[in-house]
């Protein structure tokens, strides 16, 4: 190598330099033929090997999905690896297997990959870029690439992102990926003592292998092992803790002017929980809100209307109407809509749109993701379509109650 730059250096060579460029050119036609053969192969296994469930909106709603009375296919695999779960983690961890010479297994439970990544949150959180390193690392300098920036950015639309992840995965030898493999429920895990000898997913397809990893956001894979686990807050006592348990009220993420939280008749509105506040430092099994991440644009001709949802109730949104009337009259102004959400610029004239957590009652839906860890699927099922409820109902109410200022 260092003898042909010397003679491109030196202006010599002009042989040498056009039969490298041809052989260069070669290359790059075998490994981009080699990059269409793994995603035919990518196609092959996912209309041949796979029953796949399309639903309305990715991510969440994976758990809408292959139930225990779907068609069964019964296919046996061997590998070296078994990935349960395609987020960021899941993805990472399959090539990483393959390039270490494994035949890994990557099992996503829906029909997309990269999770939350490739699901709407464009905007990555971090404290310093410093912290990135490895294959997240490879993966943001890919949609540094992909955007034509010499700056480092974590900011990514959705669909640049499973395109990302899906070239890693089909440019990786020895790396399969199958969609709509969602776990047995219950009974997907089987063991000997405690070695886990395969699993099952839902469509009837048995996977060996000498590793697996859980990778899903949810732990099933962990949890349905008998592996044991906890959720919620722990009191002060039980692990000697001064910070732990409930705590006492703050002013963020409060309502910051007085809202009425009643009707006439002195029960309370939608989104309203009553009771005594706990007591401080107890325990219980209560967890953070869940929410979709949103994208929204600001150009026209890439534009769609907020619609209404199917069950969409006006009632519903009473609460936020008085906050909004309240706050307006405290502030002198009616709220923007930077005020009661966060939206944080990507590219191409989009924004990744969540809470805002100053706000009162924003695109969190809290307290509507309680009893979901121990949840069975259909219960999940449920959890998940109340969130997309909530959240389409509260875009359409913002962009056209009559009561919401303009």
């Amino acid at each position: 190598n260092k003898g042909s730059n010397l003679l491109r250096f030196f202006g010599k060579g002009k042989g040498e330099k056009k039969k490298k460029k041809k052989k260069k050119k070669k290359k790059k036609k075998r490994k981009r033929k080699k990059f269409e053969m793994r995603r035919e192969m990518i196609k092959v296994i996912f209309l041949l090997k796979v029953i796949c469930l399309v639903s309305t909106v990715t991510g969440l709603f994976d758990y809408s999905g292959l139930s225990n009375n779907s068609t069964k296919i019964k296919a046996q695999f061997e590998y070296d690896l078994v990935v349960y779960g395609s987020t960021p983690s899941g993805i990472f961890a399959a090539v990483a297997g393959g390039r270490e010479g494994l035949r890994v297994a990557l099992l996503s439970v829906g029909v997309h990959v990269g999770g939350m990544t490739s699901g709407g949150l464009s905007k990555s959180d971090r404290k310093t870029d410093a912290c990135v390193g490895g294959l997240p690392l490879e993966f943001f300098k890919l949609v540094m690439q992909h955007y034509n920036t010499e700056t480092f950015t974590m900011n990514c639309e959705p669909h640049v992102a499973e395109r990302l992840f899906l070239r890693m995965l089909t440019e990786t030898d020895g790396v399969d990926v199958y969609f709509g493999q969602k776990l047995e429920e219950n009974f997907g895990v089987n063991k000997t003592g405690t070695v886990i000898t395969s699993i099952t997913t839902a469509s009837g397809a048995v996977f060996r292998a000498k590793q697996y990893v859980d990778a899903s956001y949810e732990g099933d894979l962990l949890a349905f092992s008998g592996t044991s686990y906890t959720y919620g807050r722990e009191s002060i006592s039980q692990y000697n803790e001064s910070m732990a348990g409930a705590q006492a009220p703050i002013d963020y993420a409060n309502f910051d002017s007085i809202v009425d939280p009643f009707y006439p008749n002195g029960t309370v509105l939608p989104g309203i929980e009553q009771g005594e506040w706990p007591t401080l430092g107890t325990s219980d099994a209560r967890i953070q809100a869940f929410a979709f991440r949103m994208c929204f644009t600001q150009n026209k001709s890439n534009m769609v209307p907020f619609f209404e949802p199917e069950r969409y109730d006006a009632s519903r949104w009473i609460l936020l109407q008085r906050y909004i009337d309240s706050w307006t009259q405290q502030n002198g102004r009616a709220p923007g809509l930077t005020d009661i959400l966060t939206p944080y610029p990507i590219w191409n004239e989009k924004t990744d749109v969540c809470e805002n957590g100053g706000w009162g009652m924003s695109s969190d839906y809290v307290g509507g993701a309680y009893g979901f860890p121990d949840a069975s699927y259909a219960e999940k099922a449920i959890i998940t379509q109340s969130h997309y409820d909530y959240t389409t109902g509260l875009l359409y109410f913002l962009a056209n109650d009559p009561s919401v200022p303009q």
